[in-house]
Order: C-alpha cells, then sequence, then structure tokens
C-alpha cells in the first residue's frame, strides 16, 4: 500500500525534483517538533483537545483544523529520499539466457 502523504505529493507536483523540493520547504519552514510556531499550531489546530462542538459547522471547522496539522506532521515526517522510486526488478525467463529465441531440442530431431 502507498503511503497517504506520498500519494497526496504525486498527483500534487508532477515530477520528483518538485516533490523532493515540497518535503525540503516543510522541514525548512516549519522547523523542528519543538519550535514555537508548531506549538501555537497545536493549540490552534485541536491537538490537545477536544474538536467536539454543539454546532455542526464548528465542530466540522475544528476536524478541518486538526486535518491541517496532521497534514503538516505527515509532511515533516517525510524523508525526501522515501520520494525516488525504488528500481523495478523484472523477473528473468528464458529470454534473459537465450535471447529471444529459445534453443532447439537437437538430441530428438532428425
Amino acid at each position: 500500500m502507498i503511503n497517504p502523504v506520498l500519494h497526496w505529493l504525486r498527483k500534487r507536483c508532477g515530477s520528483i525534483p518538485e516533490q523532493i523540493k515540497t518535503v525540503e520547504d516543510y522541514h525548512k519552514r516549519l522547523g523542528g517538533a519543538e519550535s514555537p510556531m508548531l506549538e501555537d499550531l497545536r493549540r490552534f489546530c485541536f491537538v490537545y483537545d477536544t474538536t467536539f462542538d454543539d454546532r455542526p459547522h464548528r465542530q466540522q471547522q475544528n476536524e478541518g483544523r486538526r486535518e491541517v496539522y496532521i497534514h503538516m506532521v505527515n509532511m515533516m515526517n517525510m524523508d525526501p529520499k522515501a520520494i525516488r522510486p525504488k528500481p523495478i526488478e523484472e523477473e528473468k525467463d528464458e529470454r534473459d539466457l537465450y535471447g529471444e529465441q529459445k534453443p532447439t531440442d537437437v538430441r530428438g530431431a532428425r
């Protein structure tokens, strides 16, 4: 199963260099886990509190704030090296050993 953050990056950013730049920007702009800005966002995005509210529209807004915070944390936890696709290794078959033509069995030929 593909990482949801990686899936989002691939949809949002076409090229691999653009995906890497996006992740690096999150790292650079938001700082580490102890940054004051991130702490402020934790409080604003209901990380420490419930998102419940008697008014449904307000609760939905609170959930949206929390979702944004989770997305930012996921982006900061993403390793830019993980974005590079892994090479696909093909299984070898007879064509790899003999080229495109399969050898004929000369013992049974007359």
